[in-house]
Formats: C-alpha cells, sequence, structure tokens
C-alpha cells in the first residue's frame, strides 16, 4: 500500500501571515514626469486644482484609502481618469504625492481666511462688555424714588437727561479752525442782541474753547450793556493796542458774561462808531481768530453799512431774529430778499459783475441754506401775529427756523443773567445753539479711521 503524503500543517490564525495586497497596474498612457518638481508644479496649478475639486470622480474610479481588511496597511488612492488626471512621477513616493496636494488646500484655504479678514476688518468694534450697572437720574421723581428707596429702586435716566447730554454733545462739537456767525435785521428790537447773548451762553457753558461776541453795530450798540462790564475797553481800543500774543491780552479790552462769553463793545461815542469800517472789521478778525473758535457779530440795522457787509463776506451762517409781530416780520422778509438779490457791482461803472456765461454774480444767496430765522416773543400773551404760518414761510426759503418762548427777565431789556432765565428759556437758547453746531464743518480728525 503507498504510503499517502502528510497533510501540510495547520497554522493557528493568530500565526498566518497577510496576505500581500494585489499591486494596482500603473496607467502609463497619462504624462510621465522625471523629477519631484515638474509634479508639484503640475499639481499645485490653480487650474488643474480647480479642476480636480469641482469634478467628482465615479466611484469606480476611485480606490478607498483604506482596505476593507482591517489587518491591511492603508494604500493611497490612485490618481483619477480622465483629462485632468495626474500621474504619479517616477522616483516619487505616494506620500510625497498626498502632502503637494494637502499644500494647495492650505493655499486656497490661505485665501478664503484672508478675503474674510479684510472684509471682517471694517468693523472695528471689539467692546463687548455688558454693563449691568443702570445709571441713575439726576433729577425728577426717578432720582427721588432711587434714594427713597434706599437705592432699591433704580428705573434709570429720565429722557430729559438723556436729551440734555445729547443736546450737550452736540454743542461741544469740535471746530477746525474757526466758525463765524453772524446776526443780522433791518430793524431795532428785534431781538439781535439778546439773540446774540443767548446763543454764545450756550455754547460758552459747555465748550473749553473760547467764545466771543463782537459789537458791529455802527451806532453804538448795547451787546456789553446787556452784562456787567468788567473794562472800558472796545474794538478801537484792541486795534490801537500792539498785537496781542496770548489770549490774556485780547480780555483786557472785552467783558464777560456771568457764562464765560467774551463781549468786544462797539465805540461807546456815536461819533467814533460812524468810523467803523469793514478794514476794521476785517482787522479784528485777524487779531482774533488765533485764541477764538467761534466768533459771533452782532450787526447794526443797515444792512447795506461797509461793516456788515463785511460780516456776510465772512460769515459762515447767519441768524436771522424777529419779534412776534407783523413789522418785525416784514423787515425779515426783506433781509431774506436782499440775501437773495444782491450781486456784485463794478465799483467804476456800477454795473453787475458777470462770469464768463454772463451771469450775475450773486453775494450772498449761498447763505440762505446756511439761515437760521428765530421768532422771539418778546411780549406775554396772545398777540395778532399767525407764528405758524410764519415758521413755514421762512422754513420754504431758510435752513432752519426756531422759537424763543416768553421770559420775564428778557423783557427787562437790562443785563440778562443766565440763571434767572426759565428752564424752557435756556432749553430754547440750547437748542438754537445746537441747531448753528450742526452747521460746523465735519471735523476732519473725524473722518480718519485708524486702522
Amino acid at each position: 500500500m503507498a504510503k499517502q503524503p502528510l497533510p501540510p500543517p495547520v497554522v493557528p490564525p493568530w500565526m498566518q501571515q497577510p496576505t500581500p495586497a494585489a499591486e494596482t497596474p500603473t496607467d502609463t498612457s497619462g504624462p510621465q514626469y522625471q523629477d519631484l518638481d515638474a509634479f508639484i508644479s503640475e499639481v499645485t496649478s490653480p487650474i488643474d486644482f480647480v479642476e480636480e475639486v469641482s469634478q467628482p470622480s465615479d466611484a469606480t474610479d476611485e480606490q478607498p484609502l483604506v482596505s476593507d481588511d482591517a489587518s491591511k496597511a492603508p494604500t493611497p488612492a490612485s490618481p483619477p481618469s480622465g483629462k485632468s488626471a495626474l500621474m504619479m512621477p517616477t522616483g516619487v513616493s505616494p506620500s510625497a504625492v498626498w502632502a503637494t496636494s494637502n499644500a494647495a488646500d492650505v493655499f486656497s484655504s490661505h485665501s478664503s481666511g484672508e478675503a474674510k479678514y479684510r472684509a471682517a476688518s471694517s468693523s472695528n468694534e471689539t467692546n463687548w462688555r455688558v454693563d449691568r450697572t443702570q445709571a441713575i437720574a439726576e433729577s425728577g421723581w426717578r432720582r427721588w424714588l432711587f434714594f427713597a428707596s434706599a437705592k432699591t429702586v433704580n428705573l434709570g435716566e429720565n429722557p430729559a437727561d438723556i436729551a440734555h447730554r445729547e443736546l450737550t454733545r452736540r454743542l461741544q462739537r469740535p471746530i477746525d479752525a474757526d466758525f463765524k456767525l453772524g446776526i443780522v435785521q433791518l430793524k431795532g428790537g428785534a431781538a439781535k442782541t439778546t439773540t446774540a447773548i443767548g446763543v454764545g451762553n450756550a455754547f460758552a457753558e459747555v465748550r473749553t474753547d473760547a467764545v466771543l461776541a463782537v459789537d458791529v453795530n455802527p451806532d453804538r450798540g448795547n451787546l456789553a450793556r446787556r452784562t456787567t462790564s468788567r473794562t472800558d475797553g472796545s474794538v478801537f481800543t484792541l486795534l490801537d493796542a500792539p498785537r496781542p500774543q496770548r489770549v490774556h491780552e485780547i480780555r483786557t479790552h472785552t467783558n464777560q458774561t456771568p457764562a464765560g462769553l467774551e463781549i468786544l463793545a462797539s465805540a461807546q461815542d456815536p461819533a467814533t462808531a460812524q468810523s467803523f469800517s469793514a478794514a476794521d472789521y476785517d482787522q479784528i478778525l485777524d487779531v482774533v481768530k488765533d485764541f477764538y473758535s467761534l466768533i459771533i457779530a452782532d450787526c447794526g440795522t443797515n444792512i447795506t453799512h461797509p461793516a456788515t457787509q463785511a460780516v456776510l463776506a465772512h460769515s459762515d451762517a447767519l441768524i436771522i431774529p424777529l419779534d412776534a409781530k407783523q413789522d418785525s416780520a416784514d423787515e425779515a422778509v426783506a433781509a431774506i430778499d436782499y440775501l437773495h438779490s444782491a450781486y456784485a457791482k463794478d465799483p467804476d461803472t456800477n454795473l453787475p459783475v458777470t462770469d464768463e456765461n454772463g451771469h450775475r454774480r450773486w453775494l450772498y444767496r449761498h447763505l440762505l441754506a446756511r439761515t437760521i430765522v428765530v421768532v422771539s416773543h418778546q411780549r406775554p400773551g396772545k398777540r395778532p401775529f399767525d407764528v405758524d404760518k410764519s415758521l413755514a414761510w421762512f422754513q420754504e426759503r431758510v435752513h432752519e427756523v426756531h422759537v424763543i418762548p416768553y421770559d420775564p427777565h428778557l423783557e427787562e431789556s437790562a443785563e440778562i443773567f443766565p440763571d434767572r432765565l426759565s428752564p424752557a428759556t435756556t432749553s430754547a437758547y440750547r437748542g438754537l445753539a445746537a441747531k448753528v453746531a450742526d452747521l460746523f464743518p465735519v471735523h476732519s480728525r473725524a473722518l480718519t479711521r485708524v486702522g
């Protein structure tokens, strides 16, 4: 009997060697690369990279990165087939291929991140703090309730306090160089001087820079007489003195209101006051412009006087005040008509000065867009004058209109003390000054964004 061969020994599963994976035949139909640099240049090409990610391959053309058999080592997938398929360069390991592909992903992510950063950099707000402490009311029943409840009930600020703070912020708006405000009217008793002091006090109370009011009335103005005089100085004593080097040297010629408004009076002698000329006003501006950022000019009733003409030529804005009665309103209308129709004339021929197109050169028409008409109630009670209709008429022709209520202290036509005005009057002058502040030129540093 023939001897049967012995069966092969049985090897336990834990001692069996894994079957080597079948090698995938390399497709040599695509381009071949002899060096790594050429392959990297082709892989990282923007066009080829976009085509690679934008055109998904069929599932049959892809080889899984990890074999189904967990015991088998992972094998890199072969490149997809098609026009954009890239062949493995000669002598390049699969790990180099995947490192190069990942580098392209990094480049794409970097570009996307840069675009997001530039878009997000438009917002510089990085203060995310939430203040849980509510502000305490500065006045009114809310403040009373806060202290009456032993500081346990805090309902926050009063709306009036918030409005007051916002008004103060507008009044403190910075001025780049200087701002010149002219106050003109064709009739006396229209509250020109009262308006000049009221607006000036409103600014002087809250601003850190100096505010100056100049009496440009050639007929012995009374701007200085409406406040407590400290000196006998005037515009002419300032012009006769050496050019000041400090603001304190100018203040030896000015008066000051309790609110801090500086007043440069006109000459008290009518004979001397008549000599006030346009050149004098120009020289005054040249002297004070380096020390005062806000200059208010209180003009006389003759709008064609050379001094008033100089005020109009230099003004950045105008206020036309009027009393709440018909004759005062008529003069305000006449002033607006003059600003609209005044044109330049040749001094020799007295003929209109025209431009290259034959159009007249209007002198003050541009100021109407920066003019505020102020209606003041200088007498108590109801008067035979329709204020609402007058305001509607002026509103169509100027920048803004404003109303000052009746105040017994102003009716005295004497020295004006801000603490004696009613709260409504004080608020009205602050509101008028805020409308003037809105005409200040935009501060250049506010337009520069840091970053």
